[in-house]
């Protein structure tokens, strides 16, 4: 299993980035890192299931999951910094030997420059899907590759439906632009730190594992997608079994005979900072997304057989079964013995 790394002896730098979470700059080991720190939740709030301590291994192993088929994303490093898990993000615009002419144009400020268009999106966060769409098939600065970057942000949806990504918005991707010449290449993906349920704090995680209602709505009704249709939200399944995108449907091809389950289940297994609990549920939540939700998507109407082999280990039905057998014989027993304690 690969160590934490050690950043708090790291050189401080004095690159500026925005975004919410608390963030630093460093210099370790040649390169310059992004630092983001997990999210410190408010004391009243201690107590519900939302935390973001995971965030950073999210990001680490949402960028790997990205990486394991096939799509560029940021390099990580997860590691340690004043007690706590934190994880570096290589920037990959400061590493760049021209960095003095590079920027990372997000794709938000593509939406805000559109002004001959009226926007359906409005002053809305979740940007309207045909806002997005019409940002690709008309904006000056995409022409040059257009077509490479509507396959890849379709590639991206894929993926983040996989890993349940809550928080893919329109400033969490983009574009890197020379200023001097005005050539436009795709950014590598980045900004995982919302995926894989970071937010759900580690002692809940057995006890959904053991509840097969509240898990199969974690597995095929969380999160929302990244966009509204119509002014509504919808979800990652709802949107993929629609089935009306063709260039989500691509994507699809593309994708998803790429993922190796075994692959990513490694990627956790071995991946430093996770407890034993949230490496179960992992475990168990990723195979079934892809199982219950983007293998029926993908074969939709299709003769195209796939092969899937979740990790070789008790089969999550079965494991499931057993538990809920559990509670069950539980909740009778507690029940005979409130009935039997009742005066007659």
């Amino acid at each position: 299993m690969t160590k934490l790394a050690d950043f708090s002896s790291a050189d401080l730098r004095y690159v500026a980035y925005g975004g919410a979470d608390g963030k630093d700059s460093i210099y370790f080991n040649g390169k310059y890192y992004l630092l983001k720190y997990p999210k410190k939740l408010p004391q009243a709030r201690a107590k519900e299931k939302l935390s973001y301590t995971n965030s950073p291994t999210s990001e680490h192993l949402g960028c790997e999951i990205f990486k394991s088929v096939g799509i560029d994303a940021q390099n990580t490093i997860l590691g340690t910094c004043d007690g706590k898990i934190v994880v570096a993000c290589e920037d990959f615009i400061e590493n760049h030997p021209d960095n003095s002419r590079l920027r990372l144009q997000e794709f938000n400020t593509m939406i805000n420059s559109m002004v001959d268009f009226e926007l359906a999106s409005g002053t809305r966060r979740t940007a309207e899907l045909s806002d997005i769409e019409q940002v690709f098939l008309h904006h000056r600065r995409l022409s040059q590759i257009k077509e490479e970057a509507i396959c890849a942000y379709w590639d991206m949806f894929v993926v983040d439906a996989l890993i349940a990504n809550f928080d893919r918005h329109t400033g969490n991707w983009g574009y890197i632009t020379n200023l001097d010449t005005g050539e436009i290449n795709l950014a590598p993906v980045y900004d995982c730190g919302a995926s894989l349920f970071s937010q759900l704090d580690d002692r809940f995680l057995i006890p959904l594992l053991n509840n097969k209602g509240e898990l199969n709505n974690y597995i095929l009704n969380m999160p929302t997608a990244p966009f509204s249709v119509d002014g509504l939200k919808v979800t990652y399944r709802e949107f993929l079994n629609h089935g009306c995108n063709e260039n989500m449907q691509a994507a699809l091809d593309r994708v998803v005979p790429r993922i190796d389950i075994g692959v990513i289940a490694k990627l956790i297994d071995t991946c430093p900072g996770l407890s034993d609990a949230r490496k179960e549920f992992l475990l168990t939540i990723v195979p079934a997304r892809l199982e219950k939700v983007l293998v029926p998507a993908y074969q939709r109407n299709k003769d195209k057989p796939l092969s899937y082999s979740p990790p070789k280990k008790e089969p999550l039905s079965d494991r499931i079964d057993r538990a809920q057998a559990a509670a069950k014989a539980a909740k009778v027993t507690k029940t005979t013995e409130r009935n039997n304690s009742q005066p007659r």
